[in-house]
């Protein structure tokens, strides 16, 4: 069983709860942190309410869930240069988790839920 992130971010399209989501399934860290920053980049910085959050799977069991909205709100009390540096990399204020070996390989799918997600992004409309 391999190990991985899954990046998910969900939002409501319309009044009828018709849902968007994107899930990015990522082995090597740094893929996982340029996705969280273009996230954070195509939402606007702090995220408000969008669904985001992050699961770290090791060798196939899921180990942590990360809710990216709450983690990422940098609180009232950050001075201009702290916040201005956050906007630049927000993905740096969430504890990305090393994976155990073996890491899932470009191209591998993963089922997840019944689902099955290439490696890489999927995007799912209503």
């Amino acid at each position: 069983m391999y190990s991985y992130y899954v990046l998910h971010r969900s939002l409501m399209t319309n009044n009828n709860g018709d849902t968007y989501s994107r899930i990015h399934v990522l082995s090597d860290p740094d893929d996982l942190r340029r996705a969280i920053n273009a996230l954070a980049w195509e939402l606007g910085y702090p995220w408000h309410e969008d669904v985001c959050w992050l699961r770290v799977y090791q060798r196939g069991a899921l180990t942590s869930v990360v809710d990216l909205v709450a983690e990422s709100n940098p609180g009232p009390n950050l001075t201009d240069e702290e916040f201005g540096a956050l906007f630049d990399d927000p993905a740096r204020v969430i504890d990305i988790p090393q994976l155990l070996d073996p890491v899932l390989p470009p191209g591998h799918s993963v089922r997840i839920a019944d689902k099955t997600y290439a490696y890489g992004c999927t995007s799912h409309y209503p």
